[in-house]
């Protein structure tokens, strides 16, 4: 059974730096009241991945996006997901008492495995959900043995 993530180091790094931004930014801020839209904690959509026997599937939650909004671009073995989670409200006459949402561009990034087939990749937003599905590539084992038949 192929992973789906091969470890990568700069992955992980990048996502201890979000965490500890996000961890300074909430010992720090006084009160959610204060905070303001030069504060907002980028945007990070949590994502699962699910292997079956003939296929991957990759749900991101994306909830109040649009779909106009989502982009996906495969890049050799890598699949990326972007877009942007707009402010709900924007104008400057409009002040908050709070936003504990995090808002703003947005990028995931998977690395697949070589045994997958780019061309089936299907993508789906139901509910806030990013569903994506990509099939797999039937291989033959090496151990395998193929008889041949000859046509006469």
């Amino acid at each position: 059974m192929a992973k789906l993530f091969s470890w990568d180091p700069w992955i992980e790094l990048e996502s201890m730096q979000e965490d500890l931004f996000r961890l300074i930014e909430d010992v720090v801020r006084s009160s959610p009241f204060a905070r303001t839209s030069s504060q907002v904690v980028r945007y990070r959509p949590v994502a699962d991945v699910i292997e079956q026997e003939e296929q991957f599937i990759i749900l991101v939650e994306l909830s109040g996006i649009d779909q106009e909004d989502i982009s996906i671009e495969v890049h050799g073995k890598k699949l990326i997901v972007y877009g942007t989670r707009a402010f709900p409200v924007a104008s400057p006459s409009v002040s908050f008492h709070a936003l504990e949402g995090s808002y703003g561009q947005f990028e995931r990034q998977f690395i697949l495995p070589v045994d997958i087939n780019t061309s089936s990749i299907k993508a789906v937003l139901k509910s806030g959900l990013l569903m994506i599905f990509i099939s797999k590539v039937r291989t033959i084992p090496a151990h395998t043995i193929i008889s041949v038949n000859v046509d006469e």
